[in-house]
């Protein structure tokens, strides 16, 4: 189980027959890929380098 607060990469998308989304990704720092469902995911906004533009980057 991981900590509450990892940073992780999402990589796909999905929504199942039901409409739920799920998302595909990987845990920062480790090999670990899988599915999480989306309710489980908070997103916090950051800005890097204090621009006032917070980037959002895909896999």
């Amino acid at each position: 189980m991981q900590a509450h607060g990892d940073m992780v990469y999402l990589h796909r998308k999905t929504v199942n027959s039901a409409g739920n989304t799920w998302w595909y990704l990987r845990i920062e720092g480790t090999r670990k890929y899988g599915w999480i469902y989306d309710p489980y995911l908070t997103t916090k906004d950051s800005d890097e380098n204090d621009d006032g533009i917070a980037k959002v980057m895909w896999c």
